[in-house]
């Protein structure tokens, strides 16, 4: 079979630049018959390369929704910020939820196709809610959190309603991890001890 046809990867982080947007596997995304693995062990595994075969993402931006009642950018407020090893990295590009399938053996399973660089680009400016990318072989590049930080409803264990968490139980974690996230409409390193702190979206995106 031939492989797939996909943008560059210089086109694709070009699109992620110009829109700020991060690659985020957030915790607690619905694991499709997998219940097993919570937080933080879900974020550990893809940190340690455990989803290498297949994982999925959101692109979130500077403005984003996360919090609220009603329709959010994102399944999470945690999450592992990803970058693509190459352009086949990229599974697939939705604008809304991709309906990949994974039941905790073997690789997830996307609806893999050709993709242009306006089927990229739409993914992000024409969201319905959240998007979704499908990623295999990647990077790990650090942590996205943003506030408030809450376990999603997905863990059963915390019950049917998001459990709140706190940016400092983050840290404890994921002590080795850099933690990123937006503020004022632009990216910043949370610093333990200065806070934020602006950062550069090449310094992700290389």
């Amino acid at each position: 079979m031939r492989p797939f046809s996909k943008p560059s990867l210089e086109e694709i982080h070009s699109i992620l630049r110009a829109k700020r947007g991060l690659i985020v596997h957030f915790s607690g995304t619905p694991p499709a018959g997998n219940t097993t693995i919570r937080y933080p062990d879900d974020l550990r595994n893809v940190i340690a390369g455990g989803a290498q075969d297949g994982v999925p993402c959101s692109v979130v931006m500077p403005g984003d929704v996360f919090a609220g009642t009603g329709e959010r950018s994102s399944f999470g407020t945690i999450g592992v910020i990803l970058a693509l090893l190459s352009n086949q990295s990229l599974a697939t590009a939705s604008r809304h939820d991709g309906g990949s399938l994974w039941n905790g053996t073997g690789p997830r399973e996307f609806d893999e196709r050709d993709l242009t660089i306006t089927d990229v680009e739409a993914s992000l400016v024409g969201r319905k809610g959240h998007n979704e990318w499908g990623i295999r072989q990647y990077l790990v590049r650090g942590l996205f959190v943003i506030e408030p930080i809450e376990i999603s409803k997905y863990h059963s264990s915390f019950g049917d309603t998001p459990f709140p968490y706190t940016l400092e139980k983050v840290r404890a974690d994921f002590p080795e991890q850099r933690i990123y996230s937006f503020e004022g409409g632009h990216i910043v390193e949370l610093h333990p001890r200065s806070g934020p702190v602006p950062a550069m979206h090449e310094e992700l995106y290389r």
